[in-house]
Parts: structure tokens; C-alpha cells; sequence
């Protein structure tokens, strides 16, 4: 049998010429091993160019084919070949293609319904407008991927030496259709990573997690997480759903909904330069559920939730907002009970920190006849504010801020695109959050001076930093494309 190096197989055998074995075929055998071994041991690379869902024909043999011969390679089979290849391999996708599951039936093998993804890999797309995996899920009634915790789908609690994490990183593709009891569009266990995807349209009835559910490290870069929901019990977290604390920036999560908490994420986060707008939770947290969650230079804004919290309810650790702008949400959206804070709820007497912040113009919906009453109201908890805040309307009876605040309306421009990649509301002319906050606390969660505001412009302009997470600029063109 000849391989595909051009070594043939060599059968060693050996003899004795005066008391000394000697090994014939040995030299060539050997080389023939390290030439095959070099082959083997090196991380390859799959152009997908067949957009059917196909499965590969000979798992394992490194080449991705859905016919023996034929060079037709989908994104199954590319998925099958990368599951049984040591090293991250790469797999490339082709522009203007959507790529609609259609194998139902479950495994661990990505033979069948979702992409069960058991091995280090990057997948590259072009775009998340041209380059689209739908997972289908009304007619395999599975979730897109479903990354393994450790590689070579090993189940053990833990990863170890010979099954180390699964690290997984994918761009430009748009993941959408995909339907589960948790994790409507991805499961993951392993290390994710996003990069200018969208996320969208996904569905989960259980646990939760419509677009994501997520038990390991997670970052997402540029990216849209949209229109997914939570149904069922207890259905947190309608765009994600987050164990391990996820890395977000320069993202927009919107128009997500859970029938629990966290209509756009639930879970432990840090969120840079992102908006969390529009976004629906039936119980708690419109915007965000979670303990131990930061916010820098974001915008939570426009999100509802049936219970307490309109924008941001945080559930224990330590909340901080960093130039953040938390305003227009509402709690108690359908109107019944007595939920309150329409911006942010604190829930225990753990610390909640407003680092140059504005949480503003927020109601709750009190029930009336013959039509509820919205009444502004910002926050419920405990507050402490540094550097300066502003909010508008503080209920005594329920929330009680500490440190430095202005109660001033805030004059705020609409959400829109202001320049840079996510919408923000702008600061209009004679608004006291311009140069409102000392230029010491104009830093992040870990100290460091923020030289940018949400869109990446300038911060600060003027003698001080301006409140939120816009920073006025002079009337003039810069090279950026900010005016």
C-alpha cells in the first residue's frame, strides 16, 4: 500500500550476521514515519465550496470531501475532518452562501443536527452580511454549534494534559434559526471567541440562553447579538446566558427576550464601548440580570422587564459602571405588581458603584385604571457614586445613593448612530454632564485612564470628562468621522 507521501509500507525484518541483529528497512521505514508524521502533525486548512449539509465521506483522513474524489467540501464534513486533527485547523467559508442544516438526529460526532465542534478551530467567514450558518431548527430542532468542553470530546469534569480545552474562534459569519432547550444558537463549553458575527434569531425553551449559553471563557468583539429569545422555565438570559464572566466590547445586544431574568444577558460580564438596547426580560432586569457585572463607556437603554429593573438589575457581587449611560428603560412593563427602578435595581447590600455615570429619565409603570401611570423613577438599592453621577429621580423609599450626584435632567439626545460602530445618545448643548465629571475618575474598572469615549472619540474634551458614555467634541470634521 503506497501513502499519500510516496512512502511505500515497509516491513522490517531482522537477522544475525555475527552475533549483531541487524534491522533491514529500518532507515527507510523510519523515514517514511517522519514524513508522515510531519504530514499529520500540522493544522490544516479546509475551503468549504458545497453548500449543502453534507456529511464527509471518510471521516479522520484529513481530507474534506463529501464524495471520495469529487473536492466538494461542506461545512459538516470540514467540521468532521477538524474534530479528528490535532491542532487548530482553520475553516474558511465562501461569501454570499447560506449554509442551512437539514440532518436531523442527535450525536457528539457532527454527523447529525447541530455542529458538535470537539476540536481546537477557526472558521472565517466573509462577513456576517454575506456569510450566514442557519441552523434550521423547526426541522432538525437543534441549535447551531455545540462546542465541547475539552478536546476530543472528552466528558470527564475536567479537562486534562492529553484533552486540554477546546478553543474555538469564529468571524464574520452570521448564526441564525438555531432552536434547544439552552443554547438556541451556541452551546459552549470550551473557549469562545467572536468576532464580527452576528447572532440572531435563535431560540431556547428551557434553561436559557437564546442566541448563547455559555460555561466557559467567552469573548465577543464587534459583534450584534439580536432578536433571540428565553422561553420556558427558567429561561434567563434571552440573548445570553453566561457562567464564566464574558469579555463584550464594541457590540450591540438588542431586542433579545426572556421569560425570566435578563432579557439581553444574564450572568457575569464586563461590557466596553457596547449598547444593550430594546431588550425584553418577563422577569427581572431588562437589559441585564447578573452578579459581579462592569460596565465601561456603554449605553443601556429602552429595555423593559415585567419586575424590578428596568435597565440593570444586579443580583450580588460588585456592580460598577464606568461612564455609562442608563436611561428611557422601564420596569413593571406589564404592568401589574409593584416593581420598581426603571434604571437600576441593587438587590443586596453588596456594593453597586456610578463612576461618572448618568442613570436618568427611567420609569416604572404603576398600575391605574383606566391606564397605568409612568412615573420616572432611576434606581432601587443602595448607590454610591464617584467621581459625579446624575440621576433625575431618586425615590427615598426605596434607593439610597451615597457620594457626589446632580438631580438634573440630563438633556440627552436620542439613541442613534452618533459615528463609531453602536448607537449612543448624545449630550445636547447646555447639558451639566458636559465637563461633569473629574478627569480622576475618568478611568475603567482596573484605574486606567479611558482616553476614548463609547464611539472612540476623544476623552476628555475640555477641562474635564463629560458624564456618560458620550464626550462632546468641537463643532469640526476629524479624520476619525466623527462631527
Amino acid at each position: 500500500m503506497r501513502m499519500r507521501s510516496g512512502c511505500a509500507v515497509v516491513f522490517v525484518r531482522s537477522i544475525r550476521l555475527s552475533g549483531v541483529r541487524v534491522l533491514t528497512g529500518m532507515r527507510a521505514a523510519m523515514g517514511c514515519f517522519l514524513l508522515v508524521l510531519s504530514a499529520v502533525a500540522q493544522a490544516i486548512t479546509f475551503n468549504v465550496n458545497q453548500s449543502l449539509d453534507l456529511p464527509d465521506a471518510n471521516p479522520g483522513n484529513g481530507v474534506c470531501e463529501v464524495v471520495a474524489g469529487s473536492n466538494s467540501c461542506s461545512l459538516r464534513a470540514a467540521i468532521q475532518e477538524a474534530n479528528t486533527v490535532p491542532f487548530a485547523d482553520t475553516i474558511v467559508l465562501q461569501a454570499g452562501v447560506t449554509y442551512t442544516l437539514a440532518r436531523m438526529g442527535q450525536d457528539e460526532t457532527a454527523l447529525n443536527g447541530d455542529l458538535d465542534i470537539l476540536d481546537d478551530v477557526t472558521i472565517v467567514g466573509a462577513g456576517p452580511a454575506s456569510t450566514i450558518i442557519d441552523g434550521n431548527g423547526a426541522v432538525t430542532g437543534d441549535r447551531v454549534f455545540d462546542i465541547q468542553q475539552c478536546r476530543g470530546g472528552f466528558l470527564q469534569a475536567n479537562c486534562d494534559a492529553q484533552h486540554p480545552p477546546v478553543v474555538v474562534s469564529i468571524s464574520g459569519v452570521t448564526i441564525q434559526g438555531g432552536k434547544n432547550q439552552y443554547g438556541g444558537g451556541i452551546l459552549s463549553r470550551g473557549s469562545l471567541t467572536l468576532t464580527n458575527c452576528v447572532v440572531a434569531n435563535n431560540a431556547a425553551s428551557g434553561l436559557g440562553g437564546g442566541g448563547i449559553y455559555s460555561q466557559g471563557p467567552i469573548t465577543i468583539t464587534g459583534s450584534t447579538i439580536s432578536g433571540n429569545s428565553a422561553t420556558g422555565s427558567p429561561g434567563h438570559g434571552g440573548g445570553l446566558r453566561l457562567y464564566v464572566s464574558a469579555s463584550i466590547t464594541n457590540s450591540t445586544i438588542s431586542g433579545n427576550t426572556a421569560f425570566g431574568d435578563g432579557g439581553g444577558l444574564w450572568g457575569p460580564f464586563k461590557v466596553v464601548n457596547s449598547t444593550i438596547s430594546g431588550n425584553v426580560s418577563h422577569g427581572k432586569g431588562g437589559g441585564s440580570a447578573g452578579a459581579d457585572d462592569i460596565f465601561v463607556n456603554s449605553t443601556v437603554s429602552g429595555n423593559f422587564s415585567d419586575d424590578d429593573g428596568g435597565g440593570i438589575y444586579a443580583s450580588g457581587g460588585v456592580t460598577k459602571l464606568h461612564h455609562v449611560t442608563v436611561t428611557q428603560n422601564l420596569a413593571n412593563a406589564d404592568n401589574s405588581g409593584t416593581a420598581v427602578a426603571g434604571g437600576v435595581y441593587n438587590a443586596t447590600a453588596n456594593a453597586f458603584y456610578s463612576v461618572n455615570s448618568i442613570i436618568a429619565l427611567n420609569e416604572t409603570s404603576i398600575p391605574d385604571f383606566p391606564f397605568p401611570i409612568l412615573d420616572t423613577d432611576d434606581c432601587a438599592g443602595s448607590i454610591t457614586s464617584q467621581g459625579n453621577s446624575i440621576l433625575y429621580d431618586v425615590k427615598i423609599a426605596h434607593c439610597t445613593v451615597s457620594g457626589t450626584i446632580s438631580l438634573v435632567y440630563p438633556l440627552l439626545g436620542p439613541l442613534q448612530y452618533n459615528g463609531g460602530p453602536t448607537q449612543t445618545h448624545a449630550l445636547l448643548d447646555g447639558s451639566t454632564a458636559i465637563d461633569g465629571g473629574p478627569v480622576a475618575f475618568c478611568v475603567d474598572d482596573l484605574g486606567n485612564p479611558l482616553a476614548g469615549d463609547q464611539r472612540g472619540a476623544h476623552r476628555p474634551w475640555g477641562a474635564q470628562c463629560d458624564l456618560g458614555a458620550y464626550e462632546v467634541l468641537p463643532d469640526i470634521i476629524f479624520k476619525n468621522g466623527f462631527q
